[in-house]
């Protein structure tokens, strides 16, 4: 399928760049740099600048652990039951939702560290003010609309 060796090779892409940027940044960073913002987006607590580290490995765990997922849409929960008749259509669908779904977290992952590290550079003030309500609209669609795709499978 040509979407998911795009999808593969935009995550990869994505977990290089988690990766370089801090990498690229670290020499310049002050000691103490942004590990959590709240929900207004400005930083409340900050740590040692070798954190800026932590999201690129935890982003890494989550992108392979999804990329390993993909190929067991039988261990998925479905929101339909899964018979013989449309177990392949439903198998496709969760598959394509776990590889964007991944894509979705390596650029949140993306977003959040390069903000911690901007911020901590003195930048940018933090997050944008509207960043939790624009991403949790973002996933609440993306849900909604893969939980319509499964429903439209009979």
């Amino acid at each position: 399928m040509k979407s998911e060796k795009a999808l593969a090779i935009f995550n990869v892409l994505g977990v290089i760049s988690l990766i370089a940027i801090p990498v690229y940044f670290y020499a310049d960073l002050p000691d103490q740099v942004p590990i959590h913002f709240n929900f207004k987006g400005e930083p409340d607590n900050w740590s040692g600048k070798k954190m800026v580290f932590f999201m690129p490995l935890i982003g890494t765990f989550l992108c392979g652990l999804l990329y390993y997922l993909k190929d067991k849409p039988d261990l998925y929960n479905y929101p339909v039951p899964v018979t013989e008749e449309n177990k392949a259509q439903l198998f496709e669908i969760g598959k394509q939702m776990i590889l964007v779904l991944n894509v979705l977290i390596v650029l949140l992952f993306n977003y959040i560290n390069f903000v911690s590290i901007k911020t901590g550079l003195s930048d940018q003030a933090g997050l944008h003010p509207y960043f939790g309500f624009i991403f949790l609209g973002f996933f609440l669609v993306f849900m909604g609309y893969y939980i319509w795709r499964f429903k439209q499978v009979k």
